[in-house]
């Protein structure tokens, strides 16, 4: 047509590096796989907005030969997990953490919730104070403290010592019972939480997913009644609807609303 262009076939990446405009999505992922720890091509929240910022940095990333040292290292003892707490309270424990440290965050949007796996080893790669208390070991001292989240961390660890240190407490089985339930029911709490929020951000975008759908289906009435007027009436012309004062215009706008109630 006429002064019709055929739109540029990557207009929607022109933020892109010009490098990786060319790619699609799986041949980004392959060209990032090969240089960071990525979570599978298939996993929530990895779509191609996601691998642009990690290809420019600006999500956090694992570089993968680092990965690989760091991990060969690790004994199946250091990779144990504590319990009882939800992943996307892990998620933002994580991303706090990378923030106080001046870090980007993971760039996952909120109730995107990464492969597991993925996640758990990016907690120990970055977490090796266990300052979140995921894992049920420390690598490293937690000293010298560097951020907020780790004197948080030391001031519960010093309460710990406080009552327990220099005594055989924790020895006795109804002693370490009670104390074990108290954590356990800590963790339950947080875990009910999330998941309320998650439920109520559920809910929410349920909504409006109905209002959404609310509206569809009011123009696809209008459209049926607008079809069958036509098809019984050969001299319909719904375009004369808009036309304002005229007799027949208001007898065609009360028929076609009729049409729609029914």
């Amino acid at each position: 047509m006429i002064g019709l262009q055929r739109p540029n076939q990557h207009r929607g990446n022109d933020n892109e590096p010009p490098e990786i405009r060319e790619q699609n999505k799986n041949q980004l992922y392959t060209t990032l796989t090969n240089q960071y720890l990525l979570p599978p091509v298939e996993s929530k929240g990895v779509n191609r907005q996601w691998l642009v910022g990690v290809y420019t940095g600006n999500n956090y990333r694992v570089p993968l030969l680092e990965f690989k040292r760091f991990e060969a290292e690790l004994t199946p003892g250091q990779m144990k997990k504590t319990g009882l707490v939800n992943l996307l309270y892990i998620l933002r424990k994580l991303n706090a953490l990378l923030r106080e440290r001046g870090e980007h965050t993971l760039g996952f949007p909120d109730f995107v919730i990464p492969e597991e796996s993925w996640l758990v080893k990016v907690a120990r790669f970055v977490d090796r104070k266990n300052v979140m208390e995921f894992f049920t070991v420390h690598l490293v001292p937690l000293r010298p403290l560097v951020s907020d989240s780790e004197r948080v961390h030391l001031g519960r660890d010093l309460a710990h010592h406080f009552v327990f240190n220099d005594n055989a407490l924790l020895e006795n089985p109804k002693v370490y019972q009670t104390v074990k339930e108290i954590s356990d029911s800590y963790r339950r709490i947080i875990s009910r939480r999330i998941d309320m929020e998650e439920i109520n951000h559920a809910r929410h975008q349920l909504a409006l997913k109905i209002t959404e759908e609310e509206s569809q289906l009011k123009s696809l009435l209008v459209r049926a009644s607008t079809t069958i007027i036509a098809t019984a009436n050969e001299n319909f012309n719904p375009e004369a609807i808009y036309i304002e004062g005229d007799d027949n215009t208001n007898a065609t706008r009360i028929q076609l609303a009729d049409m729609t109630r029914l």
